[in-house]
């Protein structure tokens, strides 16, 4: 009697797939991980979200970062973060992610000094 492993064969893939888009998940945050020197130069409050445009230092360049608690960073403080950073003071940042207009991804704050 002949035997259709196809099914098994899916079964072995679909589980690979679930498992590289965990490792995937947990690495992609941990692996863009960016610190510099800047200042903030603005807030925006969109939708109840809090965004903060943040001068970079070292290159002179403005870039807008989201401030969003992250369960992988332990970081629960993202409110406190709007009221502490003031206008005009160094700080050194501590961000990930990835800026990808196309979808609307902004890099996230993960601290501050």
């Amino acid at each position: 009697m002949k035997h259709s492993y196809m099914f098994e064969d899916f079964e072995v893939i679909f589980i690979l797939l679930i498992f590289v888009s965990i490792v995937l998940s947990i690495a992609f945050p941990i692996v863009t991980i960016r610190t510099f020197e800047g200042t903030l130069e603005d807030r925006i409050v969109d939708r109840g979200n809090t965004f903060l445009v943040l001068k970079n230092i070292s290159n002179g360049k403005t870039e807008v970062f989201e401030n969003e608690d992250s369960l992988l960073f332990w970081k629960f403080n993202s409110t406190d973060f709007v009221k502490d950073i003031k206008p005009g003071v160094i700080y050194h940042f501590k961000v990930n992610g990835l800026r990808i207009p196309i979808f609307s991804m902004y890099r996230n704050i993960l601290s501050f000094k």
